[in-house]
């Protein structure tokens, strides 16, 4: 696995404009994990008993399943780079190499994602701050991912049609406005009462500019989620007395609270916008587009115990 294959897929993911994160996560995994390890193997010659035997002594070690899985993907891709681009392997030999599956006993850090209940929801947004309640409750009342609403600017809402546009999002780590990741990322995502509500008053307090972001730092710039993570949302969970689940589980939230409202999968999948699966067209392909106003009603109207609103 010469080196010059792991140069040469980097350069191609960087004239693809991947994702800054997407870069240092195969640039953090080549350099520190598969090319110490097969570095000085000829191409083609690394058999599957040879990655499986690895990777059970980095388990054995104390590595944890998900960085595993995470060499595994990364190795995979890498490896389909050779065959494809480069022709200097003959096959993929991780093509059907399944990942680990995490168990209790399992090492390493989990991310503490979870959905919240209706209680919790309704606590941390009766202690959120002005400032603070717009963002929270679009993240909550929408499933739109944290990125996608730091990249809103207000000339991407329509507050009187409660609406709001999805083309991009931002790449903190890049330090630039992306594209989504998906077709099924470009969406119109449609806003329910309650956040409009919040987003014109957030509008009145802020200014106006379409051109200027809805949610900003004090010079206008893109806010950092590291900095949103220590200064607003720690502290809102601690306020709330909830469970200490991370601002992304908001994104789980919207999702859980959808289906236990009776929305169909298909519909709560298009408002957060998830590329579109062999199983959810073939099941769900038959609901109505109408229904993403009523996603958003009724997400709403459970987590704050009202009545929601006709469409």
């Amino acid at each position: 696995m010469h080196p010059q294959i792991a140069a040469s897929f980097l350069k191609e993911c960087k004239a693809r404009s991947r994702r800054s994160s997407t870069l240092a996560n195969y640039e953090s995994v080549l350099s520190n994990h598969i090319l110490p390890k097969f570095g000085t193997w000829e191409a083609g010659t690394v058999r599957k008993s040879d990655v499986r035997s690895w990777l059970g002594e980095l388990l054995d070690s104390g590595k944890s399943v998900e960085l595993v899985n995470r060499i595994i993907r990364v190795f995979k891709t890498l490896l389909f780079h050779g065959v494809v681009e480069l022709e200097v392997i003959e096959r993929n030999l991780l093509l059907r190499f399944k990942q680990y599956e995490r168990t209790e006993a399992s090492p390493g850090q989990r991310v503490n994602r979870g959905a919240f209940t209706e209680d919790e929801v309704q606590k941390l947004l009766s202690v959120a701050r002005s400032h603070e309640r717009a963002l929270i409750g679009l993240l909550c009342f929408t499933g739109m991912r944290p990125g996608e609403a730091f990249a809103l600017r207000w000339q991407d809402v329509d507050l009187t049609a409660g609406a709001a546009t999805i083309a991009r999002t931002w790449d903190c780590r890049g330090k630039t406005f992306t594209a989504p990741k998906t077709h099924a990322g470009n969406r119109t995502v449609a806003l329910s009462g309650w956040p409009v509500k919040e987003l014109e008053e957030h509008r009145q307090r802020t200014g106006a500019d379409p051109e200027a972001l809805i949610f900003a730092t004090a010079t206008g710039r893109p806010m950092n989620p590291s900095n949103v993570r220590r200064d607003i949302w720690t502290k809102l969970v601690k306020r709330a007395g909830v469970r200490s689940l991370d601002m992304y589980s908001l994104r789980h939230t919207f999702a859980s609270l959808g289906r236990v409202a009776g929305e169909s999968a298909f519909n709560v999948a298009r408002m957060m916008g998830h590329a579109k699966s062999t199983l959810v067209d073939q099941v769900y392909a038959h609901s109505l587009q109408s229904g993403m106003a009523s996603v958003a009603e009724r997400v709403t109207a459970r987590a704050l115990g009202e009545q929601p609103k006709p469409v």
